[in-house]
């Protein structure tokens, strides 16, 4: 099942973590960075990831410089499958 958030749900992120702890995958619509910001921050601390830009949001893009290197097809025209990083933290 997929669950669609809409704006004015950001503040039901206990229950969008039950929803998909139990239905594997969410998603959800939010107007800004800060809003994606605030309502992640909800499921838990916010790492930094290698690519991130300062407000610790990673955007998916093309970056040909990179193509084909191991751990940058998020930056590569490829497809990219559903993912966590540091989930093993």
């Amino acid at each position: 099942m997929t669950v669609v958030i809409e704006e004015s749900d950001i503040a039901r992120v206990d229950s969008l973590k039950s929803l998909a702890a139990s239905d594997g995958i969410a998603r959800f619509r939010l107007e800004s960075r800060q809003q994606l910001v605030e309502f992640s921050a909800g499921f838990g601390e916010l790492l930094m990831h290698r690519d991130a830009d300062p407000d610790t949001v990673t955007v998916v893009r093309h970056i040909p410089a990179v193509e084909g290197e191991d751990g940058y097809v998020g930056l590569s025209a490829g497809p990219l499958l559903p993912h966590t990083d540091g989930s093993g933290n």
